[in-house]
């Protein structure tokens, strides 16, 4: 399974379109119920809106997030999409945008 290219995918496409992260995994992963990977990262502040779409807010949300940005510390990756990235079937950029403004429970805060 190729999640750190999906992570990858994700980070330069919200650097894209106008914020500066750097999605850095700490080495967990768990696998939940949804046939999704949950990746604990670094926690980093993400836009809540950049300068193409709307950012869902994690699910867990944290309490302390700043007026702009949510903070999160964790990114759900379906199975079957890090799957397809080991096969060298990524999503386009614009799928990924879709992607990201679309999965609900894509970010989380513990």
């Amino acid at each position: 399974m190729s999640y750190l290219a999906v992570l990858n995918h994700i980070e330069r496409i919200i650097n894209q379109c106008g914020d500066n992260i750097s999605i850095i995994p700490n080495g967990n992963q768990i696998l939940n119920e949804n046939a999704e990977m949950s990746i604990k990262i670094n926690p980093i502040e993400i836009l809540r809106q950049n300068k193409y779409f709307v950012i869902p807010p994690p699910t867990p949300i944290c309490n302390d997030n700043p007026n702009d940005k949510y903070w999160i510390n964790m990114v759900r990756i379906p199975i079957n999409l890090a799957d397809d990235y080991s096969k060298n079937f990524p999503l386009s950029d614009e799928e990924m945008k879709k992607f990201i403004s679309g999965k609900i429970n894509l970010f989380a805060c513990y």
